[in-house]
């Protein structure tokens, strides 16, 4: 796999990916993540939207017979009003900020904006059982409230 300089979410370039790297740029959407600290899973989810848009890489691997697809999910440091949850976060994109991610043409400094680790909408917090941590479990008693839910702005 050639390598190809990327923006990270702090604004340093790495090199990770291939030389398709900036045209491979994907969305992810979901209603909801799940977070595990120590001992407490949380549901987060945006109070006022009705899902998530992370920001994401995509790639293709050719070999001899076979073509591997794979995506990741872009994270960053998580927030000084997050960091109890977990030190890390996908990054968010608020509506404006998809059509930037998108744009092949962004400059590095749109991008480093639209990569950085902030908040970009209030999200609610709710501790939900130890019910999630198994990736079997795919109902509705994987988000069900075990305590109070709080906003983060």
């Amino acid at each position: 796999m050639r390598n190809r300089k990327h923006l990270n979410p702090v604004g340093h370039s790495e090199n990770r990916f291939s030389e398709e790297g900036a045209s491979s740029r994907h969305l992810d959407t979901m209603s909801g993540q799940d977070r595990v600290t120590v001992k407490v899973p949380y549901h987060i989810a945006p109070q006022d939207e009705p899902g998530f848009v992370f920001a994401g890489l995509w790639d293709r691997w050719r070999g001899d017979d076979q073509v591997l697809d794979s995506c990741a999910i872009v994270t960053g440091d998580a927030p000084e009003n997050m960091r109890d949850i977990h030190a890390r976060i996908p990054i968010a994109l608020s509506r404006e900020e998809i059509f930037q991610w998108l744009d092949l043409e962004s400059s590095e400094e749109t991008l480093a904006s639209v990569l950085a680790s902030t908040l970009k909408m209030p999200v609610t917090i709710t501790p939900v059982s130890g019910y999630v941590g198994n990736s079997r479990n795919k109902d509705e008693r994987c988000i069900e409230p075990l305590g109070e839910t709080r906003v983060v702005k």
